[in-house]
Order: C-alpha cells, then sequence, then structure tokens
C-alpha cells in the first residue's frame, strides 16, 4: 500500500523563493521570519499557521539573501501519516470504512474465503457527516473489502486489505477477487476503472488517504486535487507500484479540521 497525504493551502505563511525549493528534511536552511512584536528565541507554537511558518521558510541562498519576490510553498505533498497528522496537531478526521458515523460497524462487502460479493452496497454518501462523499465516476459499485484468500484452498496465504482492520473502500472488483457479473456491479461491465471521486463537503486545507494493492505501470494513472470550482491545485503523477497491480481499495482518508 501506498499514502498520500496533501497540504493544500495554509495561506502564504510557508514560502520560498523562485530560487531554493524547500526541502522538509534539510533542516540547516530553515530560517524563522517572526512576526512584527514576536521576541527571537525559543517561542511556543500553538497552531498550525505558526508551527509551518517556523518549519518553511528558508534564504534564497546560503548567506541568507532573500532575492526575488516570496511565492506560496502550497501544495506540499507528504508520503508518512504520523508526519502529516503532527504537522495538523492531530486535529484531524479520519474515514476508515470501519464503522459508520452514527456507530453500527460497516460488514465487508466480499467473502474472505469465496471471494464472491456478499451484496453489501454502499451509496458512498455514508460518510457525508464526516466531510466526505465517494463515487465511482464509472458507476461502478462501492463495497468494503476486508481479508482475502487468493491462493490455496486451505486459506493461505491471506492478504489483508486494509490500514486499519477491518475495511477498506473498493470500486467494482477488488483487489484479488474474480471478476465481477454487471448485475453485482451497477450494471458496470469492470474493466479495471478503479477511479474515485472524493467530493469534500466543506472545503479542507490537508487531505490524504492510503491506496491499497496500487499498479504503478501506467502512466496515465494519477491523483488530481481541485478547488471548488474545478481548477487543478495539485496532480501526483505517476503514481508509485505497491503489491499485484489490477483492482484497488483505499482507507485512512484524513481530513483536517
Amino acid at each position: 500500500m501506498k499514502s498520500f497525504f496533501v497540504l493544500l493551502s495554509m495561506l502564504a505563511l510557508a514560502c520560498e523563493t523562485p530560487a531554493t525549493a524547500y526541502d522538509k528534511d534539510d533542516s540547516k536552511t530553515e530560517q524563522h521570519v517572526p512576526d512584527a512584536g514576536e521576541e527571537s528565541g525559543g517561542v511556543q507554537k500553538n497552531s498550525i499557521m505558526e508551527k509551518l511558518e517556523d518549519a518553511q521558510f528558508e534564504p534564497a541562498n546560503k548567506y541568507g539573501e532573500q532575492e526575488g519576490e516570496f511565492q506560496p510553498n502550497f501544495p506540499a505533498v507528504y508520503w508518512d501519516f504520523d508526519e502529516f497528522v503532527d504537522l495538523l496537531y492531530g486535529d484531524v478526521v479520519i474515514i476508515n470504512f470501519d464503522a459508520l458515523p452514527s456507530g453500527p460497524a460497516v460488514a465487508s462487502g466480499f467473502d474472505q474465503v469465496t471471494r464472491q460479493v456478499t451484496g453489501a452496497l454502499l451509496t458512498g454518501e455514508e460518510w457525508r457527516d464526516l466531510g466526505a462523499v465517494f463515487s465511482s465516476p464509472a458507476g461502478a459499485a462501492l463495497r468494503t473489502v476486508s481479508r482475502i484468500d487468493f491462493c490455496c484452498p486451505d486459506g493461505t496465504p491471506t492478504v489483508d486489505l486494509f490500514v486499519s482492520r477491518p475495511n477498506s473502500l473498493t470500486m467494482g472488483v477488488a483487489p484479488y477477487t474474480p471478476p465481477l457479473d454487471p448485475a453485482d456491479n451497477e450494471n458496470v461491465v469492470d474493466e479495471n476503472d478503479d477511479s474515485l471521486i472524493i467530493d469534500l463537503v466543506n472545503p479542507k486545507a490537508a487531505v490524504g488517504f492510503y491506496l491499497i494493492d496500487q499498479d504503478g505501470t501506467d502512466a496515465n494513472e494519477s491523483i488530481i486535487f481541485r478547488d471548488v470550482n474545478g481548477n487543478v491545485i495539485k496532480t501526483i503523477q505517476p503514481l508509485p507500484t505497491a503489491n499485484n497491480g489490477d483492482d484497488i481499495s483505499i482507507d485512512h482518508v484524513v481530513l483536517s479540521n
């Protein structure tokens, strides 16, 4: 599986010069620019804005000279869940498809042993109260998937298709499962079109998720972040490979509060 976490916008507090791109792993070039009236030295940061300001300013060159006009450094892509959540001070909502916002657990949409669908269809609206609505642009069925026995009659090996037990969300055919009859897929012929749209109920400054069983061999596959008007904010392309390269599922959708 592979994680993708994108900090979309925090105004323009974190900046880079046209000459030098920010390297979040290079602490040697970090430089804090104090706010008006703020004392230099050790300052307790108590907001996301202040933390970003402290972490992501740097000079244009090794002499600290600032050349040209500062430009926003967003969006910024993070590959590590803990780093991303820490940057947001843990103030996030996580949609993990294990339970409904009202509390009841969500049953898996695929049988672990037979690998066949169980009929447990989702609308994609179930997690609206947490801030996101999910849909397949191809019109494919949405289901959860948990564990799949994909090799041997005795049930081994078993693949865990989740970040947090027991579920992830899949579109049409799930990873390691046989082709679906169109009758079980909203009358859509599954052609491994695992595109998914995540509509945010309210604008978010940061969003991310895990892709499970992603095939990174197709250069046309991508993740596209858009604003409320449909303008592209960020495109991640190509995607890295993770596992056997057929169908995918997603889990642990992270939204900033």
